[in-house]
């Protein structure tokens, strides 16, 4: 039998799991030592987002991938987007925006290096709560560009710093 502390990072996201009441468990792959969840996540009460808790025990890293699939930008925007996410990434705290080209929606990404690192549940928690505010801000300045009248450079001139919203 394996050394349960190996898994250590995949048993602590189970606990925190099981204590928010969610029915998901992370899909473990003990030989390469990974696991991954996948959950739906609603922001700003009208954004459902799909996401994945992506750990990695041998490396300490553990992820978290939200992708908008619900709305695909238009090519003739994709360009613009990703100028809008380089510009937004600038004064986002925490984590990245980007497209993915192929797929042409939005993902945000946060993950911390716990290989030395202690790894608690607020972790957890943190990194979702950022998800929640950062997508909350960015998924609407995205949809104006796409489907409005705005542009990246004028989005940005007028968008509030998330560290800005964060602080009122």
């Amino acid at each position: 039998m394996k050394d349960p502390t190996t898994m250590r990072m995949t048993n602590i996201l189970t606990k925190w799991l099981e204590h928010q009441g969610w029915d998901e468990r992370p899909k473990i792959n003990e030989q390469d030592q990974t696991s991954s969840t996948m959950f739906k996540f609603v922001v700003t009460d009208c954004f459902q987002l799909t996401c994945y808790f992506d750990i990695d025990e041998g490396a300490g890293y553990f992820k978290l991938f939200s992708y908008l699939f619900g709305t695909r930008i238009p090519e003739q925007k994709a360009d613009e987007i990703i100028k809008w996410a380089n510009l937004a990434n600038i004064i986002t705290p925490t984590g990245f925006v980007s497209l993915i080209p192929d797929k042409r929606v939005l993902r945000f990404y946060v993950s911390g290096d716990f290989q030395d690192a202690a790894f608690e549940p607020l972790h957890i928690t943190h990194m979702l709560a950022a998800t929640d505010n950062i997508m909350s801000l960015r998924i609407p300045q995205a949809l104006a560009i796409c489907f409005g009248d705005r542009s990246a450079e004028r989005d940005e001139e007028s968008a509030p710093n998330v560290t800005q919203k964060e602080q009122d």
